[in-house]
């Protein structure tokens, strides 16, 4: 039989043609077999999402648990669009080779409604996707709706304008929070879909709307409003007080009742700690606790966090910047390297501790195009360089971060996360052996057909790799312009006087 690209984006782990074709009266002959999950185990821990598919002339067989019929049932549709009528017949023996395949949407800079968060998880979900880590929480917005706090959606989450260099400041009101009947539709809608979400609840490090609504949570007590710009800031919630503590407990309550996946994400990035160094509450807590250092203060409450959660069955995932103090137990843990520690990273793999790749020079998908195009995203190491070999066996997967200071709308989102998104969903899919990278954007536009069936509309084909001088120009001069505002120029130095007066500190990255 000829030889032909199949289109199936995450390319399958073995794909056999097997001579012959399957006519549209027999696909309607299928076999689903249910295998229960656990059968079988590897060290990765994917073999829950495993499937064998056999295309035959008289029918079809699927062989796989509940998630491996999904993904089976998924490679079927994409082969559909390829082969509206005939299907050639084929053998299919596939399964991830990560178990967390991953992206982030970041709900606070930029409000996504519940039909458009839904879309962009049935997207995902077609290139076998399955965490969708929803950022709820930060300076900008609160966005998750909370009983026992209703000044946290009622003031936290309106703002007076926005501000991040897209155009000319916008004036007015910019509000949207979930309720948590949305959220209970949303959850309910990606498990459908093999998809769990992971919940970020921002704790230490972009907190400022959580204070905009309660100031007593400060450590000075006084009024702040939302903010309107992006960048960094130096409200922290106080860590000296126990009240604080529980505050942050009752919000985690209502939010495990919501998302029943075991991971929590209290995020942990970019805590400027100034407050905490004038704080005697934070000062009297480090004399007591033997604390060296802020830095120790953010791990010794993230660890308690942590604790907390465990009591609930619950796993805690937080940004690489949690790493600096001491040493995070690695049995609570989760860290999501994103940039810097890398030798702290590195000693957590060690002790056992499970890593997600998130590198920013690759799978921030808020950068443009010319920074960071698919084929980048495609073959950027799977397993960051400064880990051994040994260590590299803690990477549980990838994830891509769609941070929306610049996305203000989901015809955005979707131009800045496909193809390169597919392009992650096949790194962290297929094994290294089993990828051709050369066939991948062919395969793609081959599925692609789906964005216009959905009403969506993906990057432009002149933008997915090897871009011509003139479209690589033309990105970056409009990239360099934006950040070459006054306001964002404004926003740059403020963030690197007070990161480097951290770094000055601490001796951080």
């Amino acid at each position: 039989m000829k030889t032909e690209i199949i289109n199936i984006v995450p390319q399958p782990n073995v794909l056999e043609l097997t001579g012959g074709y399957c006519s549209p009266e027999a696909q309607k002959n299928v076999d689903n077999i249910l295998v229960p999950d656990g059968v079988c185990q590897n060290d990765q821990g994917t073999s829950g999402e495993k499937y064998t598919l056999d295309i035959k002339e008289e029918g079809i067989v699927a062989k796989g648990t509940k998630a491996g019929l999904f993904y089976a049932g998924i490679s079927f549709e994409q082969l559909k669009l390829q082969f509206p009528e005939a299907v050639p017949c084929m053998h299919i023996e596939d399964q991830p080779r990560f178990e967390h395949r991953g992206f982030m949407l970041d709900s606070s800079r930029h409000f996504f409604s519940e039909p458009d968060v839904m879309t962009l998880i049935d997207a995902a979900s077609f290139f076998k996707l399955n965490r969708f880590h929803w950022h709820l929480t930060d300076d900008q917005g609160w966005r998750i709706e909370i009983d026992k706090y209703p000044r946290l959606t009622e003031t936290g989450s309106v703002r007076s304008g926005s501000s991040f260099g897209i155009d000319e400041p916008q004036t007015g009101e910019y509000k949207g929070f979930y309720t948590k009947k949305q959220i209970r539709r949303i959850v309910r809608f990606a498990k459908d879909r093999n998809i769990e979400i992971i919940p970020e609840i921002e704790i230490q490090g972009h907190e400022t709307a959580a204070i905009a609504a309660y100031p007593e949570l400060g450590c000075t007590g006084m009024a702040v409003p939302v903010e309107t710009r992006g960048g960094i800031f130096e409200n922290l919630i106080c860590a000296g007080r126990d009240e604080c503590f529980d505050f942050m407990t009752d919000v985690l309550d209502e939010v495990m009742e919501l998302f029943p996946f075991e991971e929590i994400h209290i995020g942990g990035d970019e805590a400027v700690k100034s407050h905490w160094r004038a704080c005697p509450y934070c000062q009297s807590r480090m004399h007591e606790l033997g604390l060296r250092d802020e830095n120790a203060l953010q791990q010794w409450f993230e660890i308690r966090i942590a604790s907390y959660l465990r009591t609930k069955g619950k796993k805690t995932v937080v940004w690489n910047d949690s790493l600096r103090g001491s040493k995070l137990p690695a049995e609570d843990f989760t860290v999501q390297s994103w940039i810097g520690d890398h030798e702290a990273i590195a000693d957590f793999a060690d002790r056992g501790g499970s890593i997600i790749n998130s590198d920013t020079t690759a799978y921030y998908l808020d950068y443009p195009y010319y920074l960071s195009d698919a084929w980048k995203v495609l073959t950027n190491p799977v397993t960051p360089a400064f880990l051994g070999a040994d260590q590299a066996k803690q990477v549980k997967g990838l994830e891509c971060l769609l941070w929306s200071e610049r996305v203000p709308d989901l015809h955005t989102a979707v131009k800045q996360l496909f193809p390169r998104l597919p392009a992650m969903a096949e790194a962290a899919w297929t094994d290294e052996g089993s990828r051709d990278n050369e066939t991948f954007f062919e395969r793609y536009e081959g599925c692609s057909t789906l964005f216009s069936k959905r009403r969506l509309e993906g990057q432009a084909p002149r933008e997915w790799w090897h871009m011509d001088d003139k479209t690589a120009a033309a990105d970056r001069a409009a990239y360099e312009k934006m950040m070459g505002t006054p306001q964002m120029r404004a926003y740059a130095a403020s963030d690197n006087e007070l990161i480097g007066k951290e770094e000055e500190l601490y001796g951080q990255r």
